[in-house]
């Protein structure tokens, strides 16, 4: 080989090993910055947890635009903090040995400060038919620590190893390492080889001792500026003055933005939903407040009807009161006429001796009949029962002890005592001369003189004194005769 081409392909191959260490430095720094937030979906290949359950089908599963039925058994995965267990996601079920679980939405990570985790906790599950969910394997892994697979996912899925999750974060595909085999890269010749021997001639040293002397120095000077860069820059990133202190202090700000986006959407959400109960329980009282409004109309409406019949009854019964005052102001007149009749039927007078006679027959104060036959007594107290019997009637008073106007032998009744007896209560206002019939003679007159004083005390009369029978009598028809006295009002 000819000096000019060993030293173009040297070039040529430190070429392509500077572009591949530069596209290693290049992934290693979008791998050093990858979330939680970044996982856009998740990948499985070769599942072989199903055991002695049958194998889910199909098991590569042809893409196609008609929603697929929902699965009762297969595989999902669930994602996990990494220090606590907590669940922060869980994929829906599919039925086939190398799903493609939907993408995952950063919405659907809960809580929101689990987006920024570096690393996380996946368990993958199967779940047979009508039973438990069981365990099939779990991965710790760290973002960083990934390897990549491409853009696209190669079909031929004998290339990963079984059980095998492939995560896609950035539009990047990423597996564990030594679970993705690629047969089609070849390794790079490598520039130094070792475990050959070499002819002592063709030998020679590779430095002298001053040489590797500079060369000390040289490395030693190096990292003391290295030393004395790294001092610097740690104190430009105290001051905040560095690219990088910058870039971190963008980063958490704005992940301080993002943490305070979301929260405030969740708030704005909440709030929302807090409107919407507000506008139905509204609608909801507009509803009520109408069907009361309804309801209120229609009772008016009865009211203004029920009032014009009132009015109705009302002016029926102004003609009704006029005709019955009229007929009052008659019954009036004619009861104060046979009222003003009765002492001509029975007149009653006064002597030149004082003492009171009706129609010519003197009857005595009570308990004062000394000297007065039984026979003139009985008359004028038969006369006096007539004529109380009479005024009651045309008075329309019910006497409270009841007459019985026969003559002579009128008698009265004691409803109202509760120590006599049912056949005890009748008594005479006659006499017979024995001793018992005197008693009751005197009791039977202070009955009398009783009812007397409450026809007087109904025409507003009052009464004194008891005893004087015709006096109180004549007196009363006397106050009765004249022309429209206040009693009649009550009449």
């Amino acid at each position: 080989m000819e000096p000019s081409a060993a030293l173009q392909e040297d070039e040529t191959d430190y070429g392509s090993r500077a572009g591949l260490q530069q596209r290693v430095v290049e992934l290693w720094s979008c791998q050093a910055g990858l979330r939680l937030r970044h996982l856009r979906q998740v990948v499985g290949r070769n599942l072989s947890g199903h055991g002695h359950h049958p194998i889910p089908v199909p098991s590569c599963p042809l893409p196609s635009k008609r929603p697929r039925s929902k699965a009762t058994m297969g595989y999902y995965f669930s994602l996990h903090a990494p220090s606590s267990k907590e669940e922060i996601y869980s994929s829906e079920l599919q039925s086939t040995s190398n799903p493609n679980w939907v993408d995952i939405e950063v919405e659907n990570i809960r809580p929101i400060n689990r987006q920024s985790l570096r690393g996380v906790l996946v368990r993958l599950w199967f779940r047979p038919e009508g039973e438990e969910a069981q365990l099939v394997t779990s991965w710790g892994i760290h973002f960083s620590g990934l390897i990549p697979v491409g853009k696209a996912l190669p079909y031929d899925h004998e290339k990963f190893r079984p059980n095998t999750l492939v995560f896609k974060l950035r539009h990047i595909f990423y597996t564990a390492s030594g679970c993705y085999q690629d047969h089609r890269k070849q390794p790079l010749p490598p520039l130094l080889r070792f475990g050959f021997s070499l002819p002592l001639s063709e030998t020679k040293p590779s430095y002298t001792v001053s040489a590797l002397s500079r060369l000390h120095s040289t490395k030693r000077a190096q990292r003391q500026q290295e030393v004395k860069c790294q001092e610097t820059q740690e104190m430009l990133e105290m001051r905040h003055i560095t690219r990088t202190a910058q870039s971190h202090i963008m980063g958490s700000k704005v992940e301080d933005c993002r943490m305070r986006v979301a929260l405030l959407r969740d708030q704005l959400e909440e709030e929302i939903d807090k409107l919407r109960g507000l506008k139905l329980s509204a609608d909801n009282l507009d509803n009520q407040n109408q069907e009361k409004g309804l309801e209120l109309l229609e009772g008016y409406q009865a009211l203004h009807r029920q009032l014009g019949t009132v009015r109705t009854l009302s002016s029926q019964e102004g003609t009704k009161r006029d005709s019955l005052k009229k007929l009052s102001d008659c019954l009036s007149t004619w009861r104060k006429m046979l009222i003003a009749q009765l002492p001509v039927v029975y007149p009653i007078k006064q002597g030149s001796d004082g003492k009171y006679r009706i129609c010519g027959v003197h009857l005595p104060d009570a308990e004062n009949y000394d000297g007065t036959s039984e026979r003139t007594l009985s008359v004028a107290l038969g006369y006096v029962v007539h004529v109380v019997v009479l005024l009651s009637q045309l008075l329309n008073l019910p006497l409270r002890y009841p007459l019985r106007p026969y003559g002579s032998t009128a008698t009265i009744k004691d409803t109202t005592s509760l120590l006599l007896a049912d056949t005890a209560r009748e008594f005479p206002l006659y006499t017979g001369g024995k001793e018992r019939e005197k008693l009751q003679f005197n009791y039977g007159v202070f009955l009398l003189n009783k009812n007397i004083a409450q026809m007087r005390w109904y025409c507003g009369i009052p009464t004194p004194d008891l005893r004087p029978t015709l006096a109180n009598l004549h007196f009363l028809l006397a106050k009765l005769s004249q022309p429209r006295k206040k009693w009649e009002l009550s009449v």
